[in-house]
């Protein structure tokens, strides 16, 4: 079979089926896998972060010095959004959510808990939880006093 031959049959035939037939997938099955909005989107994440960080053995040196860069660029961007005064309500969530990503690191990597128990993961997150929600009331307790 010549070459533009092959060509034409890979472009328009699927195992020489019909013309244009759809590939046979997962989505025709009863109760197909990875079924929802997401489809196989947290499976990839959790593959690729389980390649970046070494797997179940902990990560090399060069590793925790780029987790110490990408920290680095986070507190310089949050110092950076500090200079602004025309953010007006997104100031104070956009810091929060740059705190959090830095917890996260920092809890994640620096403090091994990924190679812990799930039960330390959860109270350092509430503990998080409960500091956020603390400063939040505060913060409109503030607002609600001063007008």
């Amino acid at each position: 079979m010549g070459l533009l031959s092959r060509i034409w049959n890979s472009l328009f035939y699927h195992r020489a089926n019909d013309w244009w037939m759809l590939p046979k997938t997962m989505a025709g099955q009863q109760n197909p896998p990875f079924d929802g909005p997401m489809g196989q989107t947290a499976s990839i994440v959790k593959r690729w972060l389980t390649v970046v960080t070494s797997g179940d053995r902990h990560a090399t040196p060069w590793f925790y010095a780029w987790v110490g860069v990408i920290l680095a660029i986070i507190t310089l961007a949050e110092v950076w959004i500090f200079t602004f005064e025309t953010l007006g309500p997104w100031f104070v969530p956009l810091l929060l959510i740059l705190s959090f990503l830095k917890f996260v690191m920092v809890v994640a990597f620096f403090m091994h808990l990924r190679f812990d128990n799930k039960l330390f993961t959860w109270i350092f997150g509430f503990g998080f939880t409960i500091g956020v929600a603390v400063f939040v009331a505060i913060l409109a307790l503030f607002f609600k006093l001063n007008g």
